[in-house]
């Protein structure tokens, strides 16, 4: 003899299904939050910077005013690239020790910017994922406990 449920009985397990799945996902969205922020956290005390940067400033600098090419100016003639003449960087000019200067001081307004970005991002995933998954875990809660004094 087949054993078929009933029609609430489908309605409760869908809606325990629905429950179980949205605090999963409240929980889950919190964590990942909660790693943002020890991510972070470890990188400032660790003092990890320059993730990002995989040019030196000197090589930023070197693009602004001239490639850098081997050889002296005496030895090798100027290049050309796209009808613009390269010329040697002069690494001792006042323009490119400011860039050098401008440049790091990007670079770290950049991290100091990027952390913020990342402590905010963690932030709202703690704060929206908390109170999903919260909520949710106390309706399956109170209804097993329900369940639980309904059969006793």
């Amino acid at each position: 003899m087949e054993t078929t449920l009933s029609q609430p009985a489908k309605k409760s397990i869908i809606r325990l299904i629905y429950l179980y799945l949205v605090a999963l996902i409240g929980l889950v969205v919190f964590l990942i939050g909660g790693v943002g922020m020890v991510n972070t956290g470890l990188k400032v005390v660790l003092g990890v910077d320059g993730e990002y940067y995989y040019t030196s400033v000197k090589d930023v600098c070197r693009g602004q005013f001239g490639e850098r090419y081997v050889g002296g100016p005496k030895s090798v003639p100027t290049p050309v690239v796209g009808g613009v003449a390269i010329v040697p960087v002069d690494a001792n000019s006042a323009e490119f020790k400011q860039c050098l200067v401008d440049e790091e001081e990007r670079q770290k307004k950049q991290q100091s910017n990027d952390r913020r970005r990342n402590i905010a991002e963690a932030l709202a995933m703690m704060i929206l994922g908390a109170p999903i998954w919260l909520y949710h875990w106390h309706v399956i809660q109170r209804d097993n406990s329900e369940n639980k004094q309904s059969v006793s």
